[in-house]
């Protein structure tokens, strides 16, 4: 494992956000209404850079962040999951996000 590698199993790799999956998780969540059903909006491509950003942020901070999740075999995207940090009532906890 090298050190952007968080986890690996038998079918999956679990690894840290970079530069070059903004435009794969903008074209396929970011950009699709049923997938962020659940969110405030779509996100445009300043917005998803700025997501990424901020979860290269949190994982150089905390050491937690989503993570990319691929096919270990294909290196196919299959989503993004993982621990973040966020603000409640001025305080800051952790919450699980896939």
């Amino acid at each position: 494992m090298n050190a952007k590698t968080k986890l690996v199993t038998d079918r999956i790799r679990l690894r840290c956000m970079e530069d070059r999956d903004q435009a794969t998780l903008f074209g396929l969540l970011f950009n699709d209404p049923d997938v962020m059903t659940y969110y405030s909006g779509l996100k445009d491509k300043r917005q998803t850079r700025e997501w990424v950003n901020w979860n290269q942020r949190n994982e150089k901070g905390y050491g937690v962040s989503l993570w990319i999740a691929e096919d270990k075999r294909t290196g196919e995207f299959l989503g993004q999951c993982g621990t973040v940090p966020q603000q409640i009532e001025n305080q800051t906890v952790m919450e699980i996000g896939y």
